[in-house]
């Protein structure tokens, strides 16, 4: 269930540079949490795929082969224990659990207003917990996950703040834990086009992998690897199976930084 969800709205529109605090009493993602589409309006995303579902669905099979392939080898002794930080509508989760993740799942986001359509959209079932993040703070106790995942959220924080959020997932991460973190390439032209001239997208500050990895590392995490992804517009189906081969070239449309929690958090 939905936490709480915030009322007050902003009375002017932010600016390039003004963008949303962790600490900020007013998510801007609310004003497009009603039938949020993930930016599919836009015509060259729609030309690549035919659905925000299918942009997640090369993401989510690629996390769940990492799983398998480890074993799921995570410190609790059944299913992991999964949140997905700034979860929105829960795209994310959904397509997890259509491909079969049997794990435990969380969600927090900033914005009251997607998380209440992130419950609302949910089918065939009650959706997972649902929390609001407040003061910068996640709602969740020390070493609570086996799994987190941060998708697409990094590029819309300030960059004073992913210090800050990082430090968060790494207290919540449970030794041995594993954080996931995907985001948008700056090294792709065609990326560079979509997000400059997405609406959604109007206040992101894109961040290359080695930056991630930087950030991440600050926050007392072990880096795994760095995976390139989205070589091909989804529709492509056929060439899913060269993603693989291309996983080290740093051009595909986006990245996963894969991290470890090797020791106590800070």
């Amino acid at each position: 269930m939905v936490s709480r969800q915030h009322n007050d709205r902003r009375n002017q529109r932010p600016g390039t540079q003004d963008l949303l605090s962790l600490n900020s009493a007013q998510a801007e993602f609310d004003q497009y949490a009603d039938g949020y589409d993930a930016g599919m309006g836009h015509p060259l995303k729609r030309l690549a795929g035919q659905s925000a579902a299918d942009y997640l669905e090369p993401k989510v099979t690629w996390l769940l082969k990492q799983l398998v392939d480890s074993g799921n080898a995570m410190t609790s002794p059944t299913a992991p224990r999964l949140l997905d930080v700034g979860c929105g509508s829960g795209s994310f989760l959904k397509c997890l659990r259509s491909h079969g993740f049997s794990g435990s799942m969380s969600g927090c986001d900033i914005s009251g207003a997607m998380l209440s359509e992130a419950a609302r959209t949910w089918a065939n079932a009650d959706p997972p917990p649902l929390n609001l993040i407040e003061d910068g703070r996640l709602p969740y106790d020390d070493q609570s996950f086996d799994l987190v995942i941060a998708c697409a959220v990094f590029h819309h924080v300030a960059p004073t703040d992913r210090a800050a959020l990082l430090k968060e997932i790494s207290r919540v991460l449970a030794p041995g834990g594993k954080l996931f973190v995907f985001e948008h390439n700056p090294w792709n032209p065609l990326t560079q086009i979509v997000v400059r001239s997405t609406e959604i997208d109007r206040n992101a500050i894109l961040l290359s992998a080695r930056e991630t990895r930087l950030r991440v590392l600050e926050a007392k995490l072990e880096i795994v690897s760095t995976n390139y992804l989205l070589f091909f517009p989804p529709r492509w189906k056929g060439l899913k199976f060269l993603e693989a081969w291309l996983g080290r070239i740093p051009m595909g449309a986006q990245y996963v930084v894969t991290a470890e929690a090797i020791h106590k958090t800070v």
